[in-house]
């Protein structure tokens, strides 16, 4: 609420920024970066195949799919995934159903299936506003927004493997999101432009944080030992918003960075659970904890940067090393940190199924996280014909050979296409980006381009894992908001230069 009465409060100062800034800012906003002891770990990110890269220049550590797309291996004519297609949505010509107890159905499939991982609703409040709405009808205040925004992600929510309030075998997709969509066009009116109120939000947040935040003490006076005091509300909204934040501008890195960020290093982790409440509360409370941990780590990963230039020297490549076994060590302490009721075996020669959430959420963001230790590595051997000692050579390969096989694991690891959710693009995204990584690798053998390269071990089941994730993805092959049908015709696209005509094929 603060940084929403910060808009208002700040409207002028924001519009003189605005002005004052337009000849000197560029179009597209860098992100800052915490300084932390990320800034002094190296980093390897792709270089536009079009444009030669620098002698000397700092990039990210690693890089998103549109990065990966600018790897040499592939031809220089694919561009960038669209995010927008430029369409506006028709509006639904019904408004959606208010009765209590529907709008109390898909409060409760979001209660379970979002709330549980992402809890930042007060969930008292929340009753209080679903039956407002229920009585006084659609309205243009904020409450209205929040339960059309819940019903809305509670609609497509509804896991058909997972019983939940509705009916086991009434579970149907078009209608899902047919409902779902009548609940987001109502929050839409409230909401306006979502990328523009996105620019004013990021500005006010700025505000906010240099008139008061940052003057805060680092260290709370009191331990604040109630989950439900200002300050654990505050902290529990912050890491969960700032989370899908940090997701989203990782894809769109257009999108202007917030000075939030440097937050999360003041932040308190959330306080205990009381001795007499249930086991899946401390649960609960132990995987939150994780998945924080998991988080900074990952934020520090992506923030570090590298000092590279057009062909990595052996000072530069023992440096990339010296970052992989830092950032690797700190993963390893916390997957060992790790509460038996969350935690998960690594996978070894296979990967099966994980039914747990918790454990299932925590394995993907540790597959996540491995991988994109690996993926710089991946990049040097598919980019460069390396000369280096061949014992660091062979560690290089060695690393980018165990992406490869991460890539493949993260691909089998969830099957979501059977429920949609407020996940989903990040997930269809990201395991492009593994299909693609894995198809680059495939063209760099089949095509000799580099060195290192040729000697990459592919998992032997890659066409597979590709195929079986396009499959998947095929019931989405015409959704062209967010670029998904260009997700889908990009791997598509990637596979048909590996048909399996003889043995010898990769």
């Amino acid at each position: 609420m603060q940084i929403l009465q910060a808009v208002q409060n700040l409207a002028q100062d924001v519009k003189e920024q605005r002005s004052s800034g337009v000849a000197d800012t560029p179009s597209r906003v860098h992100q800052p970066t915490r300084h932390s002891e990320a800034d002094s770990l190296v980093n390897l990110a792709a270089t536009p195949q079009s444009i030669p890269a620098p002698e000397r220049h700092f990039e990210r550590f690693s890089e998103g799919l549109d990065s990966i797309l600018t790897w040499n291996v592939f031809p220089q004519e694919i561009e960038p995934i669209p995010i927008d297609n430029g369409s506006l949505m028709a509006m639904p010509d019904e408004l959606p159903p208010i009765s209590f107890p529907g709008l109390k159905r898909l409060q409760l499939c979001y209660l379970s299936t979002v709330h549980s991982v992402n809890p930042i609703l007060d969930v008292a409040v929340l009753d209080q506003y679903v039956t407002k709405v229920s009585e006084n009808g659609l309205d243009w205040t904020t409450q209205t927004c929040l339960v059309a925004l819940v019903c809305a992600i509670g609609a497509l929510c509804q896991d058909p493997h997972v019983e939940t309030p509705k009916s086991h075998n009434s579970w149907d997709l078009e209608q899902s999101t047919d409902i779902a969509y009548r609940y987001w066009s109502v929050a839409l009116f409230v909401l306006g432009r979502p990328l523009e109120a996105w620019r004013y939000f990021t500005m006010a947040g700025n505000s906010c944080y240099s008139a008061m935040w940052a003057r805060e003490p680092a260290v709370p006076v009191r331990p604040h030992n109630s989950p439900s005091s200002p300050q654990a509300i505050k902290q529990s909204i912050f890491y969960t918003a700032y989370k899908s934040e940090v997701e989203i501008r990782y894809e769109i890195p257009s999108l202007p960075g917030s000075m939030l960020e440097h937050i999360e290093d003041r932040l308190t982790f959330p306080s205990p659970p009381a001795a007499n409440c249930l086991f899946d509360e401390t649960i609960a409370w132990y995987y939150f904890l994780a998945d924080i941990a998991a988080r900074h780590l990952i934020n520090r990963i992506v923030d570090a940067k590298v000092e590279i230039s057009a062909c990595p020297s052996e000072i530069q490549a023992r440096s990339l090393l010296r970052s992989y076994e830092v950032f690797g060590s700190q993963l390893q302490d916390w997957y060992l940190s790790l509460p038996p009721e969350i935690s998960f075996p690594p996978p070894d020669s296979t990967i099966s199924p994980e039914t747990n959430i918790y454990k299932r959420i925590l394995r993907s963001r540790y597959l996540f996280i491995k991988e994109l230790l690996c993926r710089p590595f991946v990049r040097l051997c598919l980019n460069y014909d390396l000369e280096l000692p061949s014992a660091l050579d062979d560690e290089i390969v060695s690393i980018a050979s165990l992406g490869l096989q991460y890539c493949a694991w993260r691909l089998k690891a969830v099957d979501r296409m059977n429920k949609l959710d407020h996940g989903l693009w990040i997930w269809i995204r990201n395991n492009t980006a593994c299909s693609m990584i894995l198809i680059g690798a495939a063209r760099s053998l089949q095509f000799q381009s580099a060195i290192a390269s040729r000697r990459l071990v592919l998992p032997e089941d890659w066409r597979e894992t590709v195929v079986s994730f396009l499959n998947g993805l095929e019931k989405y092959c015409h959704e062209t908001r967010g670029g998904v049908a260009a997700c889908y015709r990009l791997v598509t696209w990637g596979l048909d230069e590996f048909q399996p005509n003889s043995p010898e094929d990769i």
